[in-house]
């Protein structure tokens, strides 16, 4: 992942290569939206390692996009 300031701000503020505003939000809410439809709750997310972080929403955004192929 990208930690330059001009990646950052078109992730989070402007739009990003889909075309959508604050794009890297929408992502998280789709991510964390589909984890509590598969019976994870709020406390079990809060609780993820920081460190497996990247690695899990990065596979359920992998889950996501396979899901909309079908």
């Amino acid at each position: 992942m990208s930690e330059r300031p001009e990646d950052i701000q078109r992730f989070t503020i402007g739009p990003g290569p889909a075309g959508l505003e604050r794009e890297a939000y929408y992502a998280g809410w789709l991510v964390v939206g589909d984890w509590l439809a598969h019976f994870m709750s709020f406390f079990e997310i809060a609780r993820i390692p920081e460190k497996e972080m990247p690695q899990r929403v990065a596979a359920q955004i992998e889950t996501l996009m396979s899901e909309t192929k079908c």
